[in-house]
């Protein structure tokens, strides 16, 4: 009876450990345009690296496409480090926190370095 009653007693803590700690994950989608300062063209093939919570983590690579645009899903409710950069330009470095919505970053503008 005993060994029952220390099982079901698991059982309860874990199960409420679990819910309580347990919020449920959306995955989002984050965009944006990456832009030249000056002639405000889009600038393709420009990288761009997604760390998530800290620069040691590994991060996701992506490359805006021919119109300077970037497209990839991220897991809600984090924050991540955002970093871009294309040869002859400044990187653009900045946080992010994905929410619960997708997120349009707008236009990025890298300077001439």
């Amino acid at each position: 009876m005993k060994k029952h009653f220390y099982i079901l007693l698991c059982f309860i803590f874990t199960t409420a450990y679990a819910s309580a700690d347990n919020k449920e994950t959306k995955v989002v989608e984050i965009f944006g345009t990456i832009l030249d300062s000056v002639t405000s063209k889009p600038i393709q093939s420009a990288s761009i690296k997604i760390f998530l919570d800290n620069i040691k983590a590994k991060p996701l690579f992506l490359v805006s496409d021919s119109k300077g645009a970037f497209k990839t899903r991220l897991i809600s409710d984090r924050e991540y480090l955002v970093e871009i950069s294309y040869i002859g330009m400044r990187p653009l470095k900045f946080k992010i926190k994905v929410k619960r919505d997708n997120l349009n970053l707008g236009e990025l503008y890298l300077h001439e370095e």
